[in-house]
């Protein structure tokens, strides 16, 4: 019996990708020189030896060292139809995030941080995402772009022509992963609340009601997105511009509308 994808549910990410993911993707996907480092990744044993530093430096989880954590990871998999199941390692950082990657062998790397920051529900929706990620071949582009910011390791004249494009991809694919860990938990404040992680206490993000289209944060959120001003317009682009990651503020609202709009239709679509 399923703990976590209790309606037993089964997904392909492309009916909730996100547009501006999918189009990221399929342009790196696509891309001659992204097939060639994925040549050279094979060619010299480079995924190998990043297992093998993993392995060394950070505390891998199996079933028996918490059942939990692999009944989220064997239950996405199944979810989202990923054929590979990933190593898993847990990772002391102070960074509230999940790090998937690998090319032959996915592997997926948890912060501890999150686990006293995120409810169990909402952990279950964070790694089911990560999941549909491996579907989606983002474990690929992840490994890849980490390869390329290694300076050195990578000729510049295949190193340097990805980076503009794993920015965008980055951003946008954040979008999708927040689209598939809501169906996932099948809770908007669950998801919308491991998407604030941190941010607050949890017991603080607990009390608001995210779902409320009328919740303070919500009517925070539309404020700053929409806000005029020329001064405020190039701040914003700025930082979307220097960070790899989007507004939680956009992250927030891109998932509220999904749930207002297609998120039902693809629960019924499973149904039928």
């Amino acid at each position: 019996m399923a703990l976590y994808n209790t309606k037993g549910l089964t997904l392909d990410p492309k009916t909730f990708q996100h547009p501006l993911d999918r189009q990221a993707t399929e342009a790196i996907q696509g891309s001659e020189v992204f097939q060639k480092i994925l040549q050279w990744i094979s060619k010299n044993s480079v995924e190998r030896e990043m297992r093998m530093l993993y392995r060394s430096s950070k505390a891998q989880v199996t079933a028996s060292v918490s059942p939990k954590l692999t009944a989220m990871v064997d239950e996405g998999c199944q979810m989202f139809g990923a054929e590979k199941k990933p190593e898993v390692y847990m990772e002391r950082t102070y960074d509230l995030t999940m790090h998937l990657q690998g090319v032959d062998q996915p592997m997926l790397v948890i912060s501890t941080e999150l686990l006293p920051n995120v409810t169990e529900r909402g952990l279950w929706g964070l790694i089911a995402g990560q999941m549909s990620a491996i579907r989606s071949g983002y474990c690929q582009i992840r490994f890849v772009q980490m390869l390329c910011a290694i300076k050195g390791l990578l000729p510049d004249s295949l190193a340097a022509p990805m980076v503009a494009l794993f920015i965008t991809w980055q951003k946008y694919a954040q979008l999708s992963l927040d689209r598939a860990a809501l169906l996932a938990t099948g809770d908007l404040n669950e998801t919308a609340r491991a998407i604030l992680a941190g941010r607050a206490p949890l017991a603080v993000l607990e009390k608001m009601d995210l779902a409320d289209p009328s919740c303070g944060y919500m009517t925070q959120a539309r404020e700053f997105l929409r806000r005029p001003g020329a001064v405020a317009g190039t701040m914003k682009s700025a930082k979307a511009v220097i960070e790899d990651e989007l507004y939680l503020a956009g992250r927030y609202v891109e998932l509220f509308d999904f749930y207002q709009s297609a998120y039902q239709d693809i629960l019924d679509d499973q149904e039928d």
